[in-house]
């Protein structure tokens, strides 16, 4: 595996970052798991008709909505209120 390729499979952020905007997490953020795909036409050993994808050993974590992190609403309130962001 090319070096470029092995750095693009490692995580690039601690898991108390979010990987998207890099702004640390919060009590209350909603997250969810960033898986790292290693390749997208696996086979099936059992089955070699059958495609899918192998997921790397490690994932990421990211905020849901990066401009709402808390999923509370205050983002779009704001924005609907003409009040810059």
């Amino acid at each position: 595996m090319s070096e470029d390729l092995n750095n693009l499979l490692q995580k690039r952020c601690p898991d108390t970052v979010c990987a998207k905007c890099r702004k640390p997490f919060k009590p209350g953020d909603r997250i969810i798991h960033a898986f790292i795909l290693v390749d997208t036409d696996a086979r099936n050993p059992g089955r070699l008709t059958e495609k899918g994808l192998t997921l790397g050993t490690d994932c990421e974590f990211v905020h849901i909505s990066c401009m709402d992190p808390q999923l509370d609403g205050k983002y779009a309130a704001k924005f609907r209120s003409g009040l810059s962001v």
